[in-house]
């Protein structure tokens, strides 16, 4: 009976809307990357919830779908096989970009007690564009579309460590410095994972 349902009866193969349901979230945390993008504060919250609602959603459809797609059958079984292969491997290391990117949003929305010098925002800003810009990439290369213009990822994340060194600096071993230089191995850590993943898709 599963192999009627999968194999006979689905309207499209699982492989298929495993694969755009991944680029869909690609899609979605590139938006959350560019978060915020209304200046009034309780609108920017409740539009990062319902963009994390939804991301985690995708991940979780990803995985039933990739779940399905071993009860069907048919010449492209050996394939479908090993996209599902592939997104399995790549599943941990979006969560890992997304939790980690969730752990910099309160910076970027500026809740109190998550307040960064003008300068570092500015740069960290700059670092997400080309953060999402990536993502987007990746989706559309899922989709079977040119990935887009060359990125300047490394540039931007050189930019906001040099941006983060001049304030911790002049702060020496205050707890700003500290929580500063914190919050930049964070975004270190986004950009090491980013590029693996790039690398692979």
């Amino acid at each position: 009976m599963m192999w009627l349902v999968f194999d006979r009866l689905w309207g499209t193969p699982a492989a298929a809307t495993m694969k755009t349901g991944l680029s869909s979230t690609l899609r979605l945390m590139a938006q959350f990357a560019r978060e915020p993008i209304s200046d009034n504060l309780p609108t920017a919250i409740e539009r990062g919830y319902s963009l994390r609602d939804a991301i985690e959603k995708g991940f979780e459809n990803v995985r039933a779908r990739a779940d399905q797609v071993l009860f069907e059958f048919g010449p492209s079984r050996e394939r479908s096989l090993a996209l599902r292969d592939q997104i399995r491997r790549w599943q941990p290391q979006l969560r890992v970009l997304f939790v980690l990117h969730i752990s910099t949003w309160n910076y970027r929305v500026r809740l109190p007690g998550f307040d960064l010098p003008d300068p570092i925002h500015s740069a960290q800003r700059e670092f997400d564009e080309e953060f999402a810009r990536i993502l987007e990439g990746m989706a559309n290369r899922l989709d079977g579309k040119p990935a887009g213009a060359p990125n300047n990822f490394n540039n931007s994340l050189q930019h906001l460590e040099q941006s983060v060194e001049i304030y911790a600096a002049a702060e020496s071993q205050t707890t700003l410095a500290i929580g500063l230089r914190t919050y930049l191995a964070r975004n270190q850590r986004i950009r090491a994972v980013t590029c693996a993943l790039l690398q692979e898709i």
